[in-house]
């Protein structure tokens, strides 16, 4: 069940005024339910459940190593400096791929908005014994995905949505916490009906078809009047998975977590996470910093697109900064383990999700909820690993979700 509701800051323009203190010394920015919710929880839902506890012990020395190692692989320099690494020893990490599960030799690929990220095999999810990991909705699984893929080397910027000629969703200067209002800011504040109508509009500006239906208005409403019973649209997939849509989307949640990787088994593609004395408090994370924003560096705006070093597939901000939607359906007991003891059978080629069907996207029960990835400015390092996982409901807008495109490349052009 969700937590009791609560007041949430004035400048986030939620439908829902629900939060959950994340570990980061401050309330979260969004009515967010991390698999961690700062008491070492996992959590699902609107706001955070009991569940299973996080691991606090350690997660390994920093080390180095190639990325087929899993230590930390160079990154390119992006606005904000030159390119990060990580040094160190060792770092245990769990399950092994088998023989037959290849990743592709990561190499930036990219131009304009976007990079191409190969087909390959890795390994998803977080070790068990890393710090801070919620070892049940993190588990790991060997996920092989056969298309390349676009994926936008930023989150979508103000500018970018702007260009689309869509009503821009507003941010505000607001006393006490600073909005990020500049053209190259992520474009935050935004529901998942309008992401969506985001990327069927650039769809239909490159002549693409479209890759979403939604089925009503657009918007949750309340039914009846007066209760928090939010009914919300339908959402269809215009093919037989979203793979399979020629025009842009959202990434699915292997796509986003193989693309944030870049070949690399740590927790941050910089390298390992820093065990601390405490999982809950906002603390210095070497590797973090080198890359993204978080609790420690940015606690009270979101960044500029980019300023920090890209990962080596040439990506921007995929830790920190923004919480960003997937199209799937979260699944609160790992990428393997659903709702009523659903349940996939590992190795996984091209999953979509426990929760939905291929071509259906939609949130069909009340507890369900989209997982959102990456962590946002707001959070500790533990809540900003690639693996970590958070869920919103759709009825959800708020300053720091946002989300980055992503397009299938076929093999056959259409």
């Amino acid at each position: 069940m969700p937590i009791p509701l609560v007041s949430a800051p004035p400048h986030m323009a939620l439908l829902l005024v629900t939060c959950v203190l994340l570990s980061c010394g401050k309330a979260s920015s969004v009515p967010s339910s991390s698999e961690s919710g700062g008491g070492g929880t996992d959590s699902h839902g609107a706001g955070a459940t009991g569940g299973e506890r996080t691991n606090g012990g350690s997660g390994g020395d920093q080390g180095t190593g190639s990325a087929a190692s899993g230590g930390a692989a160079v990154v390119d320099g992006g606005a904000g400096g030159e390119a990060a690494g990580s040094g160190g020893a060792s770092y245990d990490e769990g399950l092994q791929p088998t023989a037959d599960c290849v990743h592709p030799q990561v190499v930036k690929d990219c131009s304009g908005d976007f990079c191409r990220v190969p087909a390959g095999c890795f390994i998803m999810g977080s070790p068990p014994d890393e710090f801070g990991s919620a070892s049940r909705a993190e588990g790991q699984v060997q996920v092989k995905l056969t298309h390349a893929f676009l994926l936008g080397r930023t989150e979508v910027t103000r500018a970018q949505w702007a260009a689309s000629g869509l009503d821009r969703p507003p941010l505000a200067e607001l006393a006490g916490e600073r909005e990020c209002l500049q053209d190259d800011c992520p474009q935050g504040n935004a529901t998942i009906y309008q992401m969506l109508g985001y990327a069927n509009r650039r769809s239909e500006m490159e002549g693409l078809e479209r890759c979403y239906l939604v089925d009503g208005t657009e918007s949750c409403s309340i039914e009846p009047p007066g209760t928090l019973n939010y009914v919300c649209p339908l959402i269809k997939v215009n093919a037989t998975s979203p793979y399979e849509c020629e025009g842009y989307r959202l990434p699915m949640e292997a796509e986003w977590e193989y693309a944030a990787r870049a070949g690399t088994r740590t927790s941050f593609p910089t390298g390992p996470i820093t065990t601390q004395a405490s999982n809950s408090d906002c603390l210095f994370d070497e590797a973090l910093d080198a890359i993204g924003w978080y609790c420690k560096n940015s606690p009270d705006q979101v960044q500029p697109a980019a300023l920090k070093p890209a990962n080596a597939w040439g990506l921007h901000d995929m830790p920190g900064n923004m919480f960003e939607y997937v199209n799937d359906v979260y699944g609160p007991f790992g990428y393997v383990n659903g709702y009523d003891n659903k349940t996939l059978d590992p190795p996984l080629l091209d999953p979509t999700g426990i929760e939905n069907q291929p071509n259906d996207i939609s949130i069909q029960k009340p507890a369900y909820a989209r997982v959102a990835r990456g962590g946002g400015h707001i959070v500790n390092a533990p809540l900003a690993t690639v693996s970590r996982r958070y869920s919103f409901f759709d009825y959800v807008a708020g300053t720091p979700l946002g989300f980055r495109l992503a397009r299938t490349i076929f093999k056959n052009p259409r």
